[in-house]
């Protein structure tokens, strides 16, 4: 004789194989999602994942040159997490290097900057705000935005869309 919580747990786990999302899967080559430039040519992105129903962008950030990228604002959390070389905010007096995490808060203005190159890992929630010197927004990057991005990146140069990249 089945139990309640036994009934209980094979409706649970039936429910989640109708109806969650599939994980995925995305290799370390650049096949899958290229490198682009993002403002830049010495500053790049590397799309990992769309997630529109959250307001979420999941991307590697890299600059090959010193430099600073915009200031901007943040209307959600961004998370990082610095892989190789170094990186700060001109507002701020810590710099963060290879093995750091870095959490950022609605509502932070500051501008990026690195002296020698970097590259990160970056969990964008919300959109990015970039401000002038006077502080009015002059340009939105969003989830929808990146999307834009990256498919006319594709379109221009001839590659494939990956739509693993598109969480539902």
């Amino acid at each position: 004789m089945t139990s309640l919580l036994q009934t209980d747990l094979i409706s649970l786990a039936q429910t989640v194989l109708d109806h969650q999302v599939e994980d995925s899967y995305l290799a370390a080559d650049e096949v899958d999602s290229p490198w682009m430039p993002y403002g830049s040519p010495q500053v790049l992105t590397r799309y990992l994942s769309f997630d529109p129903r959250n307001g979420r962008t999941h991307a590697l950030l890299k600059s090959t040159v010193s430099g600073a990228v915009g200031t901007h604002r943040h209307r959600g959390q961004v998370t990082a997490y610095t892989l190789s070389g170094s990186w700060g905010y001109l507002e701020y007096d810590w710099v963060s290097r290879a093995g750091d995490f870095v959490e950022e808060y609605p509502g932070a203005v500051h501008t990026l900057y690195t002296e020698n190159g970097f590259e990160g890992f970056f969990v964008i929630n919300g959109s990015l705000e970039y401000v002038d010197e006077e502080g009015a927004v002059v340009d939105t990057h969003d989830v929808f935005w990146f999307i834009d991005h990256y498919l006319r990146h594709c379109k221009e140069n001839g590659l494939p869309v990956n739509k693993a990249l598109f969480r539902s």
